[in-house]
């Protein structure tokens, strides 16, 4: 019965001085199945061995090679052979400068080499470069070298060098996912911190700036009051718009989404660049015809867009050149989901010919505050805030710099599918009649959302927490027509109250109000279109504004 020899192929070596017995033993193994190529014979033990030895060497796919004291070749196997792009028979009595073009590398291994011939130990040497001849790419292993003592006295090295570069690689993919997760945590621990501080100065503005409003409107008849009162409402304004940058790079700000084409919007920032950057720097914008849209706030990108032309303008002090193109293009599925796909995304890439980001402060340039600037010359939010601003509109950002060869910002934000055509609206008169259930635990904020609507006609309940809203939503006796309810508050954020009250109350508007951008008001205003978020801090007439569109809209649908 044949042996199986198809499971593994075998090689097999035998001596035999015989011609006639060699020829029987050939044609049984070959009866058997085995491969006529796999067999090796020879009449001589001494040729036999050194094709075994060949046959060994070159099975290995690791490089094993053996030197002289000249660091010539001697012994090598095909895999040696291979990376230096010629054969075993081309490498023997050559040195190592004759097949690699990189001096640098042939140095360190000749005097690895002779640092194991004058000592007679061995080494060991890990993480070992060698350029790879035929690509350029570099290529790394463990090598191991080993002293021999030769006939007539002489010592050659013997050298095994294990590749591991596919380790190495990976062991890097992993630290730069450890890298991102660490400033993932690192930015959503600053965002708690500046949400918790914002929706306490939010509250606070919203007081502030409503009051100046109505005073503002109060004393039109008196110049010289209005124009002090204007001072104050715009210093309220600046510390808003503080807030609200404090908010975009820790990604908590109330952003109304919109349909926005990239294209649009560096055609409108272009010539505010050109004042950004100075004279001596030149920019060359390249915009892809039929560019898809995206959905995220025109002003922060905008925002973006400055942000990365101030930066490069300070990593080119001697002029250089500025690029700004939009394409269309795949992003890859996340190799860590397995589950996730290739998206359609809209690119913006911003790139200059500047200074570079240092290796060493490559992975923090997005942290809040870390900047590489003198004193007085930047607070090091400009990239948190392009970070914060990107991730927010669910898009990623990916940076490839060298020193002394410039950066390139890579942003890929999600194509947005098209519009359905919306019909013409009444126009919008902001007094009413309807009643509204307000909670919001801020006194000073509640009164003055209750003077403003109070004023435009409508009926207010006041809530100041969430059991007293539920109590008044149970058992008011005439309909309640919408709920004004802050997001954050103690015991029950909002949108868990309105689904209490929703079954009290079928077919009640909702309205909420909200000091930052929460991940909860976040996914609120992206995937429910009949929810709507007011910002705050917000004027008495875009209160007014806000709750008579959502009562119209509600109407509508």
């Amino acid at each position: 019965m044949p042996y199986d020899t198809s499971v593994q192929p075998i090689r097999i070596l035998f001596a035999e001085d015989s011609s006639d017995d060699a020829t029987l033993v050939l044609q049984s193994l070959r009866r058997a199945g085995y491969d006529p190529t796999a067999v090796v014979a020879s009449d001589d033990a001494a040729a036999a061995e050194r094709d075994l030895l060949r046959v060994v060497l070159d099975a290995n796919t690791d490089l094993i090679f053996v030197k002289d004291g000249g660091g010539r070749f001697t012994v090598a196997n095909r895999a040696v052979a291979a990376l230096y792009g010629t054969t075993v028979e081309g490498l023997i009595g050559r040195c190592e400068m004759d097949v690699n073009p990189h001096g640098g590398e042939t140095a360190r291994s000749a005097a690895a080499e002779q640092k194991v011939l004058a000592s007679g130990r061995p080494t060991f040497t890990a993480g070992e470069a060698i350029t790879d001849p035929r690509t350029g790419a570099t290529r790394w292993f463990d090598v191991r070298r080993v002293p021999l003592a030769m006939p007539g006295g002489t010592h050659h090295v013997l050298a095994v060098a294990v590749e591991t570069t596919d380790r190495r690689q990976a062991a890097a993919t992993s630290r730069a996912n450890d890298e991102r997760a660490r400033l993932s945590q690192k930015m959503e621990a600053i965002g708690q911190l500046a949400g918790g501080v914002a929706h306490e100065f939010n509250n606070l503005l919203t007081t502030m700036l409503g009051y100046t409003s109505l005073l503002i409107d109060a004393t039109g008849d008196r110049p010289e009051l209005s124009a002090d009162l204007q001072e104050i409402k715009r210093a309220g304004d600046r510390a808003s718009g503080l807030t609200q940058q404090l908010l975009t790079f820790s990604r908590r700000q109330v952003v109304p989404p919109a349909l926005v084409d990239l294209n649009d919007v560096v055609s409108e920032v272009e010539k505010m660049l050109r004042q950004v950057v100075g004279d001596i720097i030149e920019i060359d914008v390249v915009k892809a015809p039929s560019l898809g849209q995206i959905r995220a706030d025109p002003s922060q990108i905008e925002q973006v867009l400055v942000n990365l032309a101030a930066n490069a303008r300070d990593a080119m002090p001697d002029g250089g050149v500025l690029r700004i193109q939009t394409k269309t293009e795949m992003r890859p599925a996340d190799p860590a989901n397995p589950a996730s796909a290739p998206v359609a995304c809209v690119s913006l890439v911003v790139s200059d010919t500047g200074t570079g980001i240092p290796a060493d402060v490559g992975n923090r340039i997005f942290e809040p505050f870390f900047t590489t600037k003198g004193q007085g010359k930047g607070m090091g939010l400009g990239l948190a805030m392009v970070y914060g601003i990107v991730t927010q509109a669910d898009g990623t950002i990916a940076v490839e710099s060298e020193p002394g060869r410039g950066s390139i910002f890579t942003i890929r934000f999600p194509a947005a599918a098209a519009p359905a055509v919306e019909s013409r609206r009444p126009p919008v008169t902001f007094a009413g009649t309807e009643t509204i259930l307000l909670v919001e635990d801020e006194a000073a904020v509640r009164n003055l959302v209750v003077r403003v609507l109070s004023a435009k006609g409508y009926r207010v309940l006041e809530a100041r927490d969430v059991p007293h809203a539920i109590e008044i939503a149970s058992e008011h006796p005439s309909p309640i027509d919408m709920l004004l309810s802050d997001v954050v508050m103690p015991g029950m954020n909002g949108p868990d109250l309105a689904k209490v009250i929703a079954p009290k109350r079928p077919g009640i508007s909702v309205l909420y109000m909200s000091g930052f951008a929460s991940r909860l008001s976040a996914e609120l205003g992206a995937t429910d279109p009949n929810v709507a978020i007011l910002s705050k801090p917000f004027t008495p007439e875009s209160l007014a504004r806000g709750v008579r569109e959502r009562l119209d809209s509600a109407v509508r649908s």
